[in-house]
Formats: structure tokens, C-alpha cells, sequence
């Protein structure tokens, strides 16, 4: 007869009882993990009785101060499974996990020597336990469903690198999705972005979940912040890529409470300053786009930019520096301008015409100073003009041709060029006598945006230049 097959007795009850092998992952196997069961783990000596949890009736009400003794039969019973020391070395051998998955180091392994009884939790302490060992295993998270695979790829490639346009860290890309996998409201607000960006005018069932999804953690009283900023920003976003149908501004106030509550700025380099950065560019835009009241504070704008490092007021001639820092500046001076074009616009401007004068050089004075010390990288790669109209080129073009290195200097230029239009805009109203000169300039700034505009690939940006005024 050939040698008895050895047979491991050291896996979980679970699959023991399931009749599979167990890859004795401690302390879940990956049995039970992929079907969501309690991981019975010790050591079973009557295989009829499978009952873990004992009944509470037999138990004995003992005066207080009973001395009680206890004879552990554990050692000689787990003696009668030793093994030789060899195949022992090699079941540990032959299932070995990588630590990450695990969390236990090789030397808190047993080696030799009798293996000692495992404690069985109960069930309620196996239930409160499979969460946090699931999250320990982010890599066993994945999007399975087909549709969901199509809207996450769309938010990667279109919505978050806007959202991450002025952040060189791209938190948006980079983070939000792995984040979203163990969030479920944030992961519905993820799947509505890229939903709304397929079919503009419809609504989606994931915005719906999403909207539920911040009213549950806001009222949390232990609520992650950062969480719900990022989503209230994403829904913010969502809500002003409609056709203006809806209403948009339902999440403007909630994002605003929820930065000043957690105290977020743009000093974090990382996702909590996307979120503010984002939030802050997007307003600016809706307000630009809709000719309505900007509903970001330009003030706490000029408080973030003065406690990031790195903002000098010179850097003609470098190569690289600070291109964030330098956008960041752009984007507040646009929002005081688009304030500015929307009090005069409106005819709510309460200070005088020699004020409004004052104010409109003061903003004219600082697109001026950001364009002749910006660095080189902010710079046009790439200026071809518009050819005549008489011209027989091939080009199809009626704007020029304008190539920026960086979504943040493509987006700070965009920036610019409208501030500059709607000084001159603001100018016109003041003296209609330089109306055939303020035109030109006019004429010069809106083929500028037109120009950077039509080169890149995402249109998504242009969606708020199209209605610009």
C-alpha cells in the first residue's frame, strides 16, 4: 500500500465543514472572506457536535468570592496532532501569504513544537470584526459591474483632471478613487460625475444616492470632514455641468459651512486643498458663464495665498517656480473682477464712478504685474496667429494657435484673458469714449480664450466658456 496522504488539521472549522481546503489565513482565511462567513478557528474533537456557542441555562449563580480552579486539558489533547517537525516545516512552507495581507510577522509564527489552542470569538465578536478586516485588504476591493467600470474610467479621464487643474499633487486622480471603493456615498457621487458628464441633461439615480449618502455623514457626530468636503465639492461640480435647469447652488452653501467647520484651506497641498482650490474655481466660472453673484469668498482666498510659501512677487526669467502658486493668484484676482463686472452688470454698484475707476486700474494693475512676472513655464510654448482672411492656408482655424505645458498655466491664462476682457468691459461703461479702441482689445482677449480654449482635448472646461458674457 503507498504512504498515507497527510492530512492538515490546523485550517478553520469553516472550511472544514464546507469540505475545502483552507489556506489558513490568519486571522480570516480567504474562504470566508470572499464568501462573507464567520471564520471559525480551534480545535474540534466531535465533528456530530458543531455547536460553538454553549447555552447560558446550565450555568451555576455562585456567592461572590467563590475560588474557582481550572484544570487546562488543552496542551495534551493539541499533543495527539503533532506531526514530524519536516512536513510540519512544510504545510507552514507551502501556504505562505505576503505580510501585507496578513499582518503578522514571520517570527509570531510558531515553528515547532505542539500548536496551541485558538480562541473561538463569538459570534457577535466575529461580526464586529469582519469590516475592519476587510478594509485592511483594500486590493480585494474592485469594481466588478460593467457600467460602473465605464463611468469610473470617464471620471479619471475627463472630470477629475479638472478638478485637479490647479493641483500639481492630483488628489482627485489619484486618491478619490481608492477612496471612493470604501465610501459608499463618495463612490455614488463619483459614479453621478461621470454619469452627468456622458448625458448632460439627465439626471442620475447615483446623484440621488449621493445627495442621501452627505446628509447621513454630515449628522454623524464623530463625521469625517475631509469626506464630506470632497463629496459636497464633487456635487458642487456635478450640479454646474447641467444645462442650468437645475438648481445649482444647493450645495454652494453646504461646502462653504463644511471648509470653515474643518477648517480647510488652500495651504494643503494635498486632497483637502483640491477640494478648496476646485470648489473656489468652479464658482468663479459658474459665475462667469451665468452672470450671477459669485458665491465663493475672494477674501479667503487672498488669506490661503498668503500662507502658502513660496509666493514671490518676481520670477521673470525662471524656468519653474511655484506654477500653483502663481494660478492660485490668478483665479483670486479673476474673482474679484467677476464680483466687480457683476455688481456694475446688474447696476447694484453702490460706490462712485471715481471708485469704480480706482478699482478697475487697481485689478487692471495686477493682471498686468501676474503676466510680466509669471515664470517661463507659464509661458506660451506655442503662439501661431490666426491666418488672414485673404490667406489660402489649410488651416481651418479662425483663432490662434496657443499651446500651454500644464493644465495650471493653460487654466491660469484662461483666467487672465477673462479678467482683462471684463475690465475692459467694465471700462466701455465707464467712458464710451474709447469704445472703438476697447472693442480691439475686446476682439484680441476673446480670440485668446477661443485659441487655448480649442487645443485641449477635454472640452469640459469650455462648457462655461461657451456661455461666458
Amino acid at each position: 500500500m503507498g504512504k498515507e496522504q497527510f492530512r492538515a488539521r490546523t485550517g478553520c472549522l469553516t472550511c472544514r465543514d464546507r469540505h475545502i481546503k483552507c489556506d489558513e489565513t490568519l486571522p480570516r482565511c480567504r474562504n470566508c472572506c470572499k464568501s462573507n462567513r464567520v471564520c471559525e478557528r480551534g480545535i474540534r474533537l466531535n465533528f456530530i457536535d458543531i455547536q460553538t456557542c454553549t447555552s447560558q441555562s446550565g450555568l451555576i449563580d455562585l456567592p461572590p468570592g467563590t475560588k474557582l480552579k481550572f484544570h487546562d486539558e488543552s496542551r495534551a489533547i493539541a499533543s495527539g496532532y503533532a506531526v514530524d517537525p519536516q512536513k510540519e516545516k512544510h504545510v507552514h512552507t507551502s501556504h505562505t501569504e505576503p505580510k501585507q495581507q496578513t499582518g503578522l510577522s514571520q517570527a509570531s509564527l510558531p515553528k515547532d513544537g505542539p500548536i496551541l489552542p485558538v480562541r473561538v470569538a463569538s459570534c457577535a465578536e466575529q461580526t464586529a470584526l469582519v469590516p475592519a478586516q476587510c478594509s485592511a485588504l483594500p486590493s480585494l476591493q474592485v469594481i466588478t459591474n460593467h457600467d460602473e467600470g465605464l463611468l469610473i474610467e470617464i471620471f479619471l479621464g475627463k472630470v477629475a483632471p479638472w478638478m485637479d487643474c490647479l493641483v500639481a499633487s492630483k488628489p482627485f486622480t489619484n486618491i478619490t478613487p481608492f477612496y471612493a471603493l470604501s465610501q459608499p456615498a463618495l463612490f455614488n457621487t463619483v459614479m453621478a460625475c461621470g454619469e452627468r458628464y456622458l448625458m448632460p441633461d439627465e439626471e442620475s439615480i447615483y446623484y440621488e444616492k449621493a445627495c442621501q449618502g452627505i446628509e447621513l455623514e454630515v449628522a454623524k457626530p464623530n463625521a469625517d470632514h475631509l469626506l464630506c468636503v470632497t463629496i459636497s465639492a464633487l456635487l458642487h461640480a456635478y450640479e454646474i455641468m447641467g444645462d442650468g435647469a437645475n438648481n445649482k447652488k444647493s450645495h454652494s452653501d453646504r461646502i462653504q459651512a463644511l471648509i470653515g467647520h474643518a477648517d480647510l484651506s488652500g495651504r494643503n497641498s494635498r486632497l483637502a486643498g483640491a477640494c478648496f482650490w476646485a470648489y473656489n474655481l468652479n464658482s468663479v466660472l459658474d459665475s462667469l458663464a451665468h452672470n450671477s453673484r459669485l458665491t465663493c469668498d475672494a477674501d479667503k482666498m487672498d488669506m490661503a495665498l498668503n500662507a502658502v510659501q513660496g509666493t514671490g512677487s518676481t520670477n521673470n526669467g525662471i524656468l519653474c517656480c511655484d506654477e500653483d502658486v502663481w494660478a492660485y493668484r490668478m483665479l483670486s484676482i479673476c474673482a474679484k473682477v467677476a464680483a466687480l463686472h457683476t455688481e456694475v452688470a446688474h447696476g447694484i454698484y453702490d460706490d462712485s464712478m471715481d471708485r469704480l475707476s480706482q478699482d478697475r486700474e487697481q485689478y487692471k494693475g495686477w493682471c498686468d504685474d501676474w503676466a510680466s512676472n509669471v515664470p517661463r513655464s507659464m509661458m506660451p510654448l506655442c503662439y501661431i496667429p490666426p491666418p488672414d482672411e485673404d490667406s489660402k492656408s489649410e488651416t481651418t482655424s479662425h483663432f490662434p494657435q496657443v499651446l500651454f505645458v500644464g493644465s495650471s498655466a493653460t487654466v491660469a491664462r484662461l483666467l487672465y484673458h477673462i479678467s482683462c476682457l471684463l475690465l475692459v468691459r467694465i471700462g466701455v461703461a465707464e467712458r464710451s469714449a474709447e469704445a472703438q479702441e476697447a472693442h480691439c482689445r475686446q476682439i484680441r482677449h476673446a480670440m485668446d480664450i477661443c485659441g487655448i480654449a480649442s487645443q485641449g482635448e477635454d472640452k469640459y472646461g469650455t462648457l462655461f466658456l461657451d456661455q461666458t458674457p
